[in-house]
């Protein structure tokens, strides 16, 4: 899932959120977390997904399986 920060309060939220941070917070700017990608209100609903977190995940499952070939104590 995608985070993001509001440039103006400073709050992190995940997506589902932002509609109820958008009437509590002017949040003329949003940046991703995960990437650092601007956004406004009208554009972050299209940012559903970024390189850095798909290599996130890549590396993240490159590294259980090299630990459960490696680990006899896998599985």
């Amino acid at each position: 899932m995608v985070w993001f920060q509001c440039e103006d309060c400073g709050d992190n939220l995940k997506k589902p959120k932002l509609a109820s941070h958008f009437r509590s917070c002017s949040a003329n700017k949003l940046s991703c977390i995960d990437c650092g990608q601007m956004f406004g209100q009208q554009t972050v609903q299209g940012h559903t997904q970024c390189m850095t977190e798909m290599v996130y995940y890549i590396e993240f499952w490159k590294s259980v399986s090299y630990i459960c070939f490696k680990d006899i104590h896998c599985g």
